[in-house]
């Protein structure tokens, strides 16, 4: 048998009571979900049968982060249920299809205080199914007993289909971090050239930015390879258009994190200084200067005469 992890969630809160904050029903959803969206979880969408499925909060939230079907419906309280009415078409998967539908029925707070142990709950719930003439025929399928086996079972399932894919993106995590790693080895804290290798880097940084600005910089526009182009361009962009993932992902990979961002801020707070002062002095003084005096021996001028 396989050991389960049961993470027991909240039920979802409607109206804040007593010093709950007044976005507790936003903050349980949040919370519920970091766990429902991980597709290597199975869900266990638990409902009571005195209710209408239909809105149950559990089965709401299933069906928008499971389209896989890892949901398992659970129906309490079928012992409950107004005379005449039964879940019949819900434990057959009929209504609102899930993975599998198991009811259970679970001592009351009645048995609680009576100190009925979970034997005797055990075979009092049994006795429910075979006598109930809407669920005889599904006993075998019911029941606290059966639901243990069946989520070992389809835990195993779903192990199994899921870890081909996990192993994978576990392999690439570890070569990526490898790679990480290996590239550290370079830049330790106690190597005595962290400071020149920095520096270095910082310059590489001043250098390139100098090009931008410059537009001496490898990207520059150019006219055309050939006239027309259009159908060069329609080829092109396919291609490029496979690399946007492969670069975002670079984006997040970027190394020295800490380094960047102080150079980030420092840079940006630089231009911004150096914007405010070259639009109120630099460019009117320009421009000033300009008329001040205009200079018709310049060749522009020479050009035309």
């Amino acid at each position: 048998v396989l050991n389960l992890t049961l993470v027991d969630l909240p039920g979802m809160t409607k109206v804040p009571v007593g010093d709950q904050p007044a976005d507790i029903e936003h903050q349980i959803r949040d919370m519920l979900m970091q766990f429902v969206t991980k597709d290597n979880c199975l869900l266990l969408a638990v409902s009571p049968a005195n209710s209408d499925l239909a809105n149950s909060d559990a089965l709401k939230i299933a069906k928008e982060v499971d389209p896989q079907l890892r949901t398992i419906g659970v129906i309490t309280k079928l012992d409950l249920m107004d005379e005449g009415t039964d879940a019949r078409d819900i434990l057959e998967n009929k209504l609102l299809p899930l993975r599998r539908y198991i009811g259970v029925v679970n001592r009351s707070q009645k048995d609680i205080d009576g100190k009925k142990d979970i034997t005797a709950a055990l075979q009092a719930e049994r006795k429910f199914f075979l006598s109930h003439p809407s669920y005889r025929h599904l006993a075998d399928r019911m029941g606290t007993a059966y639901l243990q086996k069946v989520l070992n079972q389809q835990l195993t399932n779903h192990i199994r289909d899921t870890l081909p894919g996990l192993r994978s993106k576990l392999q690439s995590q570890l070569l990526s971090i490898e790679k990480e790693v290996e590239e550290y080895k370079n830049f330790r804290p106690d190597d005595p050239s962290r400071k020149t290798k920095a520096l270095l880097m910082v310059q590489q940084f001043a250098v390139d930015f100098e090009k931008r600005i410059e537009g001496s910089g490898d990207q520059v526009e150019t006219t055309g390879l050939f006239t027309p182009d259009m159908a060069f361009e329609t080829i092109v962009k396919r291609q490029i258009a496979q690399i946007k993932e492969p670069c975002q992902k670079c984006l997040q990979l970027a190394q020295y994190p800490m380094l960047r961002e102080e150079m980030e801020r420092i840079v940006t707070q630089h231009i911004r200084d150096r914007e405010s002062r070259t639009k109120d002095q630099q460019v009117i003084l320009l421009i000033d200067i300009e008329l001040a005096y205009v200079n018709t021996n310049h060749e522009d001028f020479i050009g035309f005469a």
